[in-house]
């Protein structure tokens, strides 16, 4: 869903520092998601990929 994968691009930014494209944003969001059935486990989130058009950048982050 777009609106998630906005909040992911968002997440990664604010809380990481990160500019991510899409593709990271939802690997991010699913395991926020998640996180009760996670707890306890090791997980890896790869976060790779930076290609997000700079004005639509600055729109979801704001």
């Amino acid at each position: 869903d777009e609106d998630k994968i906005a909040e992911g691009i968002k997440l990664n930014f604010v809380e990481h520092k990160l500019v991510t494209e899409g593709a990271a944003a939802t690997a991010v969001m699913v395991v926020k998601d998640n996180m009760t059935q996670l707890l306890g486990k090791n997980i890896i989130c790869l976060i790779c990929g930076g290609n997000i058009d700079s004005e639509l950048f600055t729109k979801l982050i704001q």
